[in-house]
């Protein structure tokens, strides 16, 4: 058996979705990877994460008005870059020492801002990982549109075409269903390599499902002008 991959899962404390999907999606990972979930909110100031989680729960409790005029004005472009990103900038140090301890191939947030600070984190230490963003709402608000995700996974048409108009480029957002091809070249010392594999995203649709598995039928059919059979 191989090494062990690394995963780190970052989920807020507020809104409980944010959690459950992280346990889930935690879960549902092959024994092959070590995991851990951590509270992305952690790696901010005290004083400031007391004040956020505070005003949230004060909001939702006596002021929801107040908290669907807040979620109005940061749906749109021209928001404070300070509301955005604030996480990023504050906490981007202290999960860059996570980083470096860990090690991990994969980062997955269930909140935006938790993918923002993968991203500033990351930039900080000069490391590599996939950093990936499960959106759990079924409408994309701004705050989703993090263009530090490498990879965002949506679960309608809805919230893709929201993201889009917010400015994440089409095919970095993906929805249950998508094919998609990951092609990758390799040159070394004069020897090059290339390998394509094909995946799906959740479970496809029967016709999608069947494409796959075109090309490697093909190449079982003798190929004349080569004189013989592909193998």
């Amino acid at each position: 058996m191989g090494p062990r991959l690394s995963s780190l899962f970052l989920h807020s404390p507020v809104g409980h979705a944010h959690l459950v999907a992280s346990r889930a999606l935690a879960a549902a990972l092959t024994p092959a990877w070590h995991r851990e979930e951590l509270d992305y909110l952690a790696f901010m100031p005290a004083l400031e994460r007391r004040l956020w989680t505070g005003v949230y729960h004060l909001a939702l409790a006596h002021a929801p008005g107040l908290w669907r005029a807040w979620r109005r004005w940061t749906d749109r472009p021209g928001e404070p870059r300070v509301v955005r990103d604030r996480v990023g900038d504050a906490g981007a140090c202290a999960f860059a020492r996570v980083l470096e301890a860990v090690r991990p191939q994969l980062v997955v947030s269930t909140i935006g801002g938790a993918a923002t600070l993968a991203g500033a984190a990351r930039t900080r230490l000069g490391t590599q990982f996939l950093n990936a963003l499960v959106v759990t709402h079924f409408r994309g608000h701004r705050h989703w549109a993090r263009q530090e995700a490498d990879l965002v996974f949506v679960a309608n048409d809805e919230v893709r075409a929201d993201l889009v108009r917010h400015g994440l480029p089409d095919g970095r957002v993906l929805r249950a269903g998508d094919i998609v091809g990951i092609d990758i070249g390799l040159k070394y010392q004069g020897w090059c390599g290339d390998s394509c594999v094909t995946y799906a995203v959740g479970t496809p649709a029967p016709e999608a499902a069947v494409a796959p598995a075109i090309p490697a039928e093909a190449l079982k059919f003798e190929f004349k002008p080569w004189g013989g059979a592909l193998s």
